[in-house]
Parts: structure tokens; sequence; C-alpha cells
């Protein structure tokens, strides 16, 4: 990534952003996030997708960056405004 000229003359490297493309009922969808480094091994992160409200969260590498612990408040069809907790380990491979 580049960095740019934010506005005041001064250079501002972008932020990291990752995208989802999927298809729901024949349309496409695209969902992404935005994510932003708040400690050594923290990250925070918005998730947006169109006419939703932004669903902000944060992700944290422990472990030795072998487990990735993600927590975000996400609108779940048919409950509503819930905070999701996920977990994600590396396995090592089998020899």
């Amino acid at each position: 990534m580049s960095a740019h000229d934010g506005g005041a003359g001064f250079r501002v490297a972008p932020r990291p952003v990752a995208i989802r493309v999927s298809e729901a009922g024949g349309a496409l969808r695209f969902d992404y996030a935005r994510l932003s480094k708040s400690a050594p091994n923290e990250y925070k992160l918005v998730l947006e997708r169109p006419n939703t409200p932004a669903e902000p969260g944060e992700l944290t590498l422990t472990d030795k960056g072998n487990i990735l612990h993600c927590e975000s408040d996400a609108n779940v069809p048919g409950r509503g405004r819930s905070r999701i907790v996920q977990v994600f380990s590396r396995q090592a491979a089998e020899p």
C-alpha cells in the first residue's frame, strides 16, 4: 500500500481493508472491514455493508500468534444487536 496526501500537506498510510464478495438471492453482496492497529497484538475493526449500521469489533492475537480472538457487535437476523465472539487456533501440521 502506498501513502497518500491526507489533505493537510502530509502523507498518511491508508488503513487496511478486507473485502468479502458473496451471493445472496442471485445478487452479489459486498461486505468490508476497516482495520487499525491499537496495540502490538490488537486491532480495532469496523465491519460495514450497504444499508446497515457499522459493526465495531476487536481482534487479538495471543499465544505467540497461534490464537486469534475476535469480538464484534453484529445485527443478527431475528435477534437484533448481539455480541459475537469467535476463537481461531492454528493447528500444528501432522508429521
